[in-house]
């Protein structure tokens, strides 16, 4: 072969290359997007990520690269994944489970404590990944485990949902069982846990987010 002929054949695999290569990185983006497994915030800094990604497996997914497959006492963790559009984008509402069970005695009881301080960490990984989206305004999270007895794996326990507005600037990592109550746009909690918080120090933190 010619090399003049043998340059452009090697030029133009190199070419095919790179344009293949760069096909497979736009159109896999949606798995690298989540955020680590660590307890902790989304650093301010954190560019926004394309709209029209977030739908019902995406989230679930999400749920399970962070949490894992398994709730208490064997449950799912991801129950159910609602996504309703709304005036000011999308609405994610998630059903979940509880983290996989402790072992030992401290697995039986009514451990209110325990409940609150799963419900922060699990709001902390999944609002601080979900608001980087631009087209979600809201998302709802429905604990389910109010307490460590068998049996009530399948009983409500808390309910908390943030809005984009409020998202805005707040610093996930000041977040805690005793501030939640105040820094959520909404929260609800079986009576049992009520009862916990009400007899708790009330914590303000130190949040940068909207009065």
């Amino acid at each position: 072969m010619h090399p003049s002929c043998r340059r452009k054949l090697v030029l133009f695999i190199l070419g095919a290359f790179l344009a293949a290569t760069g096909f497979l990185a736009a159109g896999c983006g949606d798995d690298t997007v989540y955020m680590p497994h660590v307890t902790g915030t989304t650093p301010l800094t954190t560019p926004a990520m394309p709209a029209g990604m977030v739908n019902k497996q995406f989230v679930e997914d999400m749920i399970i690269r962070k949490m894992g497959n398994e709730g208490l006492r064997g449950t799912p963790m991801v129950r159910d994944v609602r996504i309703t559009r709304e005036a000011g984008g999308l609405f994610v509402d998630m059903d979940v489970s509880r983290l996989t069970e402790c072992v030992g005695v401290n697995c039986i009881g009514d451990n209110p404590g325990r409940v609150m301080q799963e419900t922060v960490e699990m709001t902390q990984q999944f609002m601080s990944t979900l608001f980087l989206y631009p087209d979600v305004s809201r998302v709802q999270m429905n604990v389910f485990g109010n307490t460590d007895n068998p049996g009530d794996e399948n009983n409500p326990a808390t309910r908390v949902m943030f809005t984009r507005e409020r998202s805005q600037n707040f610093d996930w990592s000041t977040l805690t069982p005793n501030n939640i109550q105040s820094k959520a746009d909404d929260f609800w909690a079986a009576p049992n846990i009520t009862a916990y918080l009400a007899k708790q120090p009330k914590d303000t933190g130190t949040s940068t987010t909207i009065p």
